[in-house]
């Protein structure tokens, strides 16, 4: 039995394949005649988020009470919602209304094949294989990045606004034209007229002018 592939956000199979693997002409009829059986069937394929997902027979159930209420479509509705909202395939609620009201056989038919397809078993767990739409999460391989050696000689430019400490001891050269006495130099004479501060008591008694 040769399957298609899982489509990517879209419905593998259209509305109209109704007797297409996987769930052939058997299960066409199947959804003809007893629609709450084939309904119970679908939801036994699905996570317990759904309603009764995992239990055919609530399911079932569910779906009949539902139909003598004259509304089962509401339930299938639900469990359409569940598998586009699963696969990102587009859609809405109005158009699944119309779908389970209009074509409840096609759309059961369709939701089985789609579910048998993706690899779906009883309670909605996913097997693993060709089937499975969950790809194994992937390895990120550590790159090893080479770490830069400084080259002999090379001193990196300061940062603006930055100022390194002073190292102990080191004392940084004069600024160019500051005068540095070398050993040995004579002092220079004071200038003319220079006079120093006199004493506090020879201004007080008036002989320093």
């Amino acid at each position: 039995m040769t399957m298609k592939a899982p489509a990517r956000n879209d419905w593998t199979t259209t509305l109209f394949d109704c007797c297409a693997q996987p769930s052939g002409l058997g299960f066409c009829f199947y959804a003809l005649c007893c629609p709450s059986c084939a309904y119970g069937s679908n939801v036994e394929l699905m996570e317990p988020v759904m309603c009764c997902g995992g239990h055919c027979c609530g399911a079932c159930c569910a779906y009949t009470c539902m139909a003598c209420l004259g509304c089962p479509c509401m339930l299938q509705m639900m469990a359409r919602g569940y598998i586009r909202n699963k696969y990102g395939i587009p859609g809405g609620g109005c158009g699944d209304f119309l779908v389970t009201w209009c074509c409840t056989p096609c759309a059961l038919c369709q939701e089985r094949r789609e579910l048998l397809i993706r690899g779906h078993g009883k309670g909605g767990v996913v097997q693993g294989g060709f089937h499975s739409v969950q790809q194994a999460p992937q390895q990120h391989q550590m790159v090893m990045m080479p770490v830069p050696v400084p080259q002999p000689g090379y001193y990196p430019p300061p940062q603006p606004g930055y100022y390194p400490p002073p190292q102990p001891g080191y004392y940084p050269p004069p600024q160019p034209g500051y005068p540095v006495l070398q050993p040995g130099y004579p002092p220079q004479a004071p200038p003319q007229g220079y006079c120093p501060s006199a004493p506090t008591e020879a201004v007080a008694q008036g002989k320093v002018v």
